[in-house]
């Protein structure tokens, strides 16, 4: 199994974006891996029917596919897109934060 320093000096190793992050930001990375491991364990195959908005980056997916086959077999309803110029690994950023959080507040907010 591959130890916390092993982890560190393999990220920096392959990724320019990743080898830049602090021990405190892999070991956050860690922890949210961990979660979305866990939440793959509970995870039952079915369809959602309710509304959804996915917000992808428009400098990280080649132009025009947003992932709309890949996630069809999942949703009942076609998904609103918010495309934003932003690289996927900034996307939680307070300045991405920023022009995200006012699309997805107008989404939930819109009951049309």
């Amino acid at each position: 199994m591959l130890e916390f320093e092993g982890f560190i000096a393999a990220l920096r190793s392959r990724s320019a974006a990743l080898a830049e992050l602090t021990r405190e930001q892999v070991g956050n990375l860690a922890e949210i891996m961990a979660g979305h491991l866990a939440l793959a364990d509970r995870h039952s195959i079915g369809v959602f029917h309710g509304r959804t908005t996915p917000v992808p980056s428009s400098l990280t997916l080649a132009v025009g596919k947003v992932g709309a086959d890949d996630w069809a077999p999942y949703l009942a309803r076609q998904p609103r897109y918010q495309v934003v110029d932003f690289e996927h690994l900034h996307l939680m950023t307070p300045e991405a934060l920023r022009v995200i959080g006012p699309l997805v507040n107008a989404t939930l907010t819109d009951q049309a």
